[in-house]
């Protein structure tokens, strides 16, 4: 949604237009991304010329990929965000005690954004590739936000009946645990992290493959993101002042 129409550059949504197109094709040339887009082929040449002398593109021939740029923003995002410098021991810890994949998502307004993913077994399938924005509702982390948001009295930005989709949602101590199972048979079991005041900032899961987990491992899973999520939790207390924005 557009804040002020006033301060609105339309040729920085050409150029995001167009690394979206990039991003969901991995490499294309311009005849499609002018096609996708319904923009001039000039127009859309004139964009990639420009991010590629910037490093955000690589060429191929004709065709344009996304460029290495990317990394060193997106590496600084991660890196100065004080959730993940709080939560990064916990999560290699508690990735390593499970021997499965721990991943830590922050909340960013309606959606949620999946910043760190370790894997202990690297042979094996990764629960969710760094850097996955998805709607608060659509996932174990951000269903146990959107929980916390609705205990705490917030307004949900998803609205409060999205704390209770598909999956399991359940109180656990003083904290929410959610689950759901995706199409591959994984299992997320995932806990908020809040502040002080309750509010949930983000979240840390365990995905497991959910056919071979008994009941009682299930329920050890469930005690460790728990454990983990209380532990961010007051660290990010401790620190206090430095809450990010949204």
């Amino acid at each position: 949604m557009i804040a002020d129409e006033r301060y609105h550059v339309t040729a920085i949504d050409t150029a995001v237009s167009i690394l979206e197109v990039l991003q969901d094709r991995k490499i294309t040339g311009p005849t499609e991304i002018a096609r996708t887009l319904d923009v001039s082929k000039a127009n859309v040449h004139k964009h990639l010329v420009t991010l590629h002398d910037h490093g955000f593109l690589r060429r191929d021939g004709d065709k344009y990929r996304l460029g290495y740029r990317f990394y060193e923003f997106g590496s600084t995002v991660r890196n100065e965000e004080p959730l993940f410098q709080e939560a990064i021991a916990s999560l290699q810890e508690l990735a390593t005690i499970a021997d499965e994949v721990a991943t830590l998502l922050i909340r960013d307004g309606d959606v949620g954004v999946y910043i760190h993913s370790i894997d202990p077994d690297r042979d094996g399938q990764p629960g969710v590739k760094a850097g996955t924005r998805i709607s608060l509702d659509e996932t174990a982390s951000g269903r146990a936000i959107l929980a916390s948001l609705d205990r705490v009295g917030s307004d949900s930005p998803v609205g409060p009946s999205a704390a209770n989709g598909t999956g399991r949602l359940g109180s656990a101590g003083e904290g929410w645990i959610a689950q759901t199972d995706d199409e591959t048979g994984l299992r997320e079991i995932a806990a908020p992290v809040t502040m002080d005041d309750g509010e949930p900032i983000g979240a840390v899961a365990l995905f497991v493959d959910a056919p071979s987990v008994s009941e009682q491992v299930e329920s050890n899973y469930t005690k460790l993101v728990k454990k983990t999520a209380q532990t961010v939790s007051k660290r990010m207390g401790i620190r206090g002042g430095n809450r990010r924005s949204r």
